[in-house]
């Protein structure tokens, strides 16, 4: 049976979790292998959290990309899923693939033993499974899969796009043909043609008949783009809301609709389309020539910076002052750490930054810099220079270790890569080196100068056996 323990939040209360016994989480564990192997295969590819070889990098490139012309996104918040999934549902789904009784015994019982709270009163429901748990995010996945293929089976409602002159906006029509005709007498009035032509839309974005959608789902978050009408963008809110209810068994779903040109915040991004239908990129051709292409846009994911920032502030890398201005603090809880660990732990922050928000960098340069300014203040404490600029002027603008040779990874550019990968970031110049003296590194250096105090046997702090904990004969003599 597991037990109840409250994870504290800042400016909330705590939040319950369950821990269960090493034995339990061993039989967890031995399950949710076995049935990663038989369910994932029939996973939607539209899921992107707790599958294997998936994160929300994918579901952000995808946003990316194909986002653009979308003018209408349904944010969904499906609250406290783990907490809500009432446990008739869960086996039912679970039975869909697997037909042995002991498994689904074991689930069961795992499912209906109940908890220990804090008072120590033991607790059984029929809804949830144990937050926390090992399977507990399997299982929400098996159960929500259920979303992803009625969305699919909506495909023929969702994307509905015939070719032809009858979804061709007339205004637009009417400008390519006067362009057509002024390019063979008069270019200057071609030219302000083509300018009139890239104002105007191609295909009536509004006609009920033309549609396109874009789907993805991260846990309990599920993102849906659309360029089509208000009306079925309301319509198809409610529908998903009504089929949450009935076949999953969550009532307490927040789903927004919201115009993707004022912007809306999912899956720990910012969403901004471009108040434009097109954008124009130029470049010279092989003769030297200047050449204009009309390109799609694409849907803007830019960083939190606000929320990001109160991170800052919470995790103890910065502070407001009397006047509510960001600035730096040091880690003094870091200062017993060596100069390579303080260094490896604050580039694991940026990197962790950098890789979550491939798409735009411009507005990282202040977080990177508020870490760069802790990671001097914390330097500064550690070998006593009091002040952050010394500790700059010491180690250099990368605050490098004289030992290793480690320093921050500050990116070269603050020009956004659209880098997608979970490689190294091309922002950084040469990566391996900085792998190779991370390895090369050896741990046992490091807690030998943590014993500044000599022998208690013998005291001398060379040539101590580790055998026995005992000095070398050479020691002894002395």
């Amino acid at each position: 049976m597991a037990r109840q323990i409250l994870n504290p939040k800042p400016n909330k209360p705590g939040e319950a979790l369950l821990i269960a016994s090493p034995r339990e989480q061993i039989v967890q564990k031995a399950l949710q292998v076995v049935m990663n192997a038989i369910f994932d295969p029939y996973f939607s590819k539209l899921s992107y959290l707790f599958r294997p070889g998936r994160s929300s990098i994918n579901g952000l490139k995808r946003i990316h990309t194909r986002g653009g012309p979308m003018s209408w996104g349904i944010n969904g918040d499906i609250s406290k899923c783990f907490d809500r999934v009432p446990h008739d549902t869960i086996i039912s789904s679970v039975k869909e693939r697997i037909s042995c009784a002991r498994t689904l015994t074991l689930i069961e019982r795992g499912l209906k033993a109940g908890y220990v709270d804090v008072k120590g009163q033991i607790i059984k429901t029929k809804i949830g499974t144990p937050q926390g748990s090992i399977l507990s995010p399997l299982l929400s996945n098996i159960v929500l899969n259920k979303l992803d293929k009625y969305i699919e089976s909506l495909d023929s409602e969702l994307n509905v796009e015939k070719k032809g002159k009858t979804f061709r906006v007339p205004a637009n029509v009417r400008v390519v043909a006067l362009r057509s005709y002024q390019k063979r007498k008069q270019l200057n009035l071609a030219n302000k043609y083509l300018k009139k032509m890239r104002l105007i839309s191609k295909f009536d974005k509004h006609n009920e008949e033309l549609r396109r959608a874009i789907y993805i789902r991260y846990a309990d978050d599920f993102v849906i783009l659309l360029a089509s009408s208000r009306k079925f963008a309301i319509s198809l809110k409610e529908k998903i809301d009504i089929f949450l209810k009935e076949a999953c068994g969550l009532e307490d779903t927040l789903t927004t609709l919201t115009k993707t040109r004022k912007g809306f915040f999912s899956l720990g991004a910012q969403y901004n389309n471009i108040n434009k239908s097109t954008i124009i990129n130029s470049f010279k051709g092989k003769a030297g020539n200047k050449i204009a292409r009309r390109s799609t846009l694409r849907m803007g994911v830019d960083v939190p910076i606000k929320l990001l920032v109160e991170k800052l502030i919470q995790n103890g890398f910065a502070r407001r002052n009397h006047k509510a201005a960001v600035l730096a603090k040091g880690r003094p809880d870091l200062i017993h750490w060596t100069h390579y660990d303080i260094i490896r732990f604050f580039n694991s922050k940026i990197t962790g930054l950098l890789t979550a928000y491939p798409g735009n960098f411009s507005l990282m340069a202040r977080l990177i810099w508020i870490l760069r300014q802790s990671c001097a203040l914390t330097l500064a404490r550690k070998f006593k220079l009091k002040t952050k600029k010394k500790a700059l002027e010491k180690f250099g603008f990368e605050l490098s270790d004289p030992v290793t040779g480690i320093s921050l990874n500050i990116p070269q550019t603050s020009k956004a890569t659209f880098d997608y990968s979970s490689k190294p970031h091309a922002i950084f110049e040469n990566p391996e080196k900085v792998v190779d003296k991370i390895f090369k590194s050896s741990w046992a250096g490091k807690l030998t100068k943590g014993i500044p105090s000599p022998s208690a046997l013998c005291g001398t702090r060379e040539k101590v056996s580790p055998s026995k904990g005992d000095c070398s004969k050479s020691d002894k003599n002395r």
